[in-house]
């Protein structure tokens, strides 16, 4: 039998089905149907049966309990999530994905099992009560659950009882009486409450990312010893010296160093961080990678591209292949991995040739599914036994537990970051007590895998607005990957990342012309193209600075909001702003004294730091080639042309930003 031979026996109607009601001598005629055979992921064959406590498809990482419901309860559930994964939510729509129908059932069940304390046994009984007494328990079931303080498990429910509405468990009425009580706890939570992840302050990021690659460089120094110990294992395997315990392969030489083990399993994790930080990967995508993922390809130019290949399985049609720019930092460190992960798949297909009838087929069988499969992150590296972990979702374990290991505080500089970026709390998840509290001064960073996508996509958008300071050196790659998000955003992990992106990118382009126009109005901007935009504000502005003037908007904020409107060619260069884009005929931004008279140039006082590096940086170098040898000066007389060009440049833009200074320097 099979899942749509219950549904014919379990609906009723044509184009519009409904849950029969809950028929004893039905369900027993049922009951013992195989709803979903086949091998589980670990390749072990299993049958799920109508009648099983938990259901979980063959294939499908979760599952769900239906422990606690009454037998009518169980039987309505377990109908309903049959036809919303076999039919969706009607004759003709597509399918719901598992992870939906379970999110949606389980917050159900919260209410189901109150009302079976109040002694309603099933949705059709709860339908045929009076209003009132509707209305009155679900009054109640709110405070039973703690909706208040579980504003995304409102949502939830808010959505899943229109499945019991498309199935005929509820009528239109009790469904309203449902959704009134629900709706404002909703509507106040997506108006006030829902808060986007936060991004990885610059000096955070940097400071995880410095601790990470040292702790990985320890670990590349202990490589070749590890290596060791376990090519001589293996050879001890092939000649027949080991040991089985409980069915398991263990080595005769016992644990050797255990620092050496300990350093080596930390490997997991901080590869995963790299790959997290530098892809924009979702967190479930970057643990799927296989051993094998990294790309390698040169350039028209010699210069070698990295990517990973990945398979994305949060799409409506399936899972998909598509490569993420990674960068080079990501590729020396997955290649490590890769290296360690080749010699533990070589003692596990020692241990399947010489030990497979002396070990349990449970452990065979964990062997075979490793080398099938070949996870990067699964791998177990002790040197006293060989084996693969299951990895269905983030583990809890050290080796993945970023807060945990890596203690970084705040500091003023990352505060004002988070502020200015209207992110400045400690957890956006619901239940935690930390829910939108904001970070102080010495607080360490709660670190979570999906902040890692949300500050990449900010970081896309930082680096064309000369928002990044020295950590940009280590995200070359940005304009590739920007690239790949545009030219694949019909994947929707890519798409979502672009979402994403352009969130910041509106925020931080009207933080950017707000300091500009601020900037303008106070005088203190620089370039020729400073020059230009301060005399269009004040036109814009009218009689609000100029009496004689009409004016264009009402006031700054409309003029800010148009501005930022219309300003997809803006872009930092470190500097300044260039207004040009794509239109812009200096390319090389090494050289800012090409920039200073063009008029799509501006400066403002947040750029006066860099123009008096170049200053001191320029006066510092002319200094030494004037008092190098006449044969040396000749060599270095055009570099000296180009130093003196941009210490010219940089007074220029000095005494506009600093007049005061600048008045000194000449």
């Amino acid at each position: 039998m099979s899942i749509s031979f219950v549904l014919s026996e379990c609906l009723s109607g044509i184009g519009e089905y409904n849950i029969k009601p809950y028929c004893e001598k039905r369900w027993l005629s049922l009951r013992d149907e195989i709803v979903w055979s086949g091998s589980d992921r670990i390749g072990y064959s299993r049958e799920v049966r109508l009648s099983d406590a938990t259901w979980k498809p063959i294939g499908e990482k979760i599952g769900i309990s239906f422990n606690e419901l009454g037998i009518e309860f169980e039987y309505e559930f377990k109908i309903l999530i049959l036809a919303l994964y076999t039919s969706g939510i009607g004759e003709g729509m597509p399918p719901l994905k598992w992870s939906t129908i379970i999110n949606g059932a389980r917050s159900l069940m919260t209410i189901a099992r109150f009302l079976c304390v109040k002694r309603i046994h099933s949705w059709i009984e709860l339908d045929k009560l009076n209003n009132l007494k509707t209305s009155h328990y679900c009054a109640e079931a709110i405070s039973y659950v703690g909706a208040n303080d579980k504003p995304s498990l409102c949502v939830s429910i808010n959505t899943a009882t229109k499945w019991l509405k498309c199935y005929g468990l509820l009528g239109k009425e009790s469904l309203n009486l449902i959704s009134d009580k629900f709706t404002p706890i909703v509507a106040a939570y997506q108006i006030n409450g829902r808060k986007k992840h936060p991004v990885i302050p610059c000096g955070v990021l940097k400071k995880l990312i410095s601790k990470v690659i040292y702790e990985l460089d320890l670990i590349n120094e202990i490589r070749d010893e590890w290596i060791r110990r376990q090519s001589d294992d293996i050879r001890r395997i092939e000649i027949g010296q080991y040991k089985i315990v409980n069915g398991r392969y263990r080595s005769i030489c016992g644990g050797g160093d255990a620092a050496v083990t300990a350093k080596i399993g930390r490997i997991r994790g901080l590869v995963n961080v790299l790959v997290l930080a530098f892809t924009g990967m979702r967190d479930g995508e970057a643990l799927a990678l296989a051993n094998d993922c990294l790309v390698t390809r040169e350039g028209d130019t010699g210069e070698l591209h990295y990517s990973l290949l990945s398979e994305l399985t949060k799409t409506t049609d399936g899972s998909q292949k598509v490569e993420w720019v990674c960068g080079e930092i990501v590729s020396k460190y997955l290649t490590l991995i890769s290296t360690l992960n080749e010699v533990v798949y070589e003692k596990a297909t020692a241990i399947i040739e010489y030990l497979s009838s002396e070990i349990s087929d449970e452990y065979l069988n964990e062997l075979q599914q490793g080398l099938r499969y070949k996870y990067i992150f699964t791998v177990n590296y002790s040197l006293t036994s060989c084996g693969f972990y299951r990895m269905n979702k983030r583990p809890n374990s050290a080796a993945f537990n970023i807060s945990d290991f890596f203690k970084i505080p705040l500091n003023t500089s990352d505060i004002e970051q988070l502020d200015r970026l209207e992110c400045n709390y400690k957890s956006v998840a619901p239940n935690n007590s930390d829910r939108h509290q904001p970070y102080k001064v010495g607080d360490y960073f709660n670190f979570t895998p999906h902040q890692f996508r949300h500050t990449f996509a900010w970081f896309i958008i930082a680096n064309r607005l000369g928002e990044l300071d020295d950590i940009r050196y280590q995200y070359k790659h940005l304009w590739q990957n920007m690239t790949l998000v545009y030219a694949q955003r019909g994947f929707e992990s890519i798409g979502e990342l672009l979402n994403i992106a352009d969130e910041f990118s509106e925020h931080i382009t009207s933080l950017t012309v707000n300091e500009i126009v601020e900037a303008s109005l106070d005088g203190n901007i620089a370039g020729h193209g400073g020059a230009r935009f301060s005399s269009r504000i004040k036109e814009m502005l009218g009689n609000q600075v100029e009496e004689n003037v009409q004016p264009h908007f009402k006031d700054i904020n409309q003029l800010v909001e148009f501005i930022s409107k219309n300003s997809n060619d803006l872009r930092g260069v470190g500097h300044g702003y260039c207004t040009k884009a794509k239109d812009c005929k200096v390319k090389n931004v090494a050289d800012p004294s090409h920039c200073v008279y063009c008029d799509g140039y501006i400066a403002t006082p947040r750029h006066l730091t860099y123009w008096k590096s170049i200053q001191l940086n320029c006066e510092d170098k002319i200094k030494k080639i004037e008092s190098a040898p006449d044969g040396v000066r000749e060599k270095l007389h055009s570099f000296s042309m180009v130093l003196k060009s941009n210490l010219e440049a940089a007074r220029v833009i000095i005494e506009q930003l600093d007049p005061l200074r600048g008045v000194d320097q000449a």
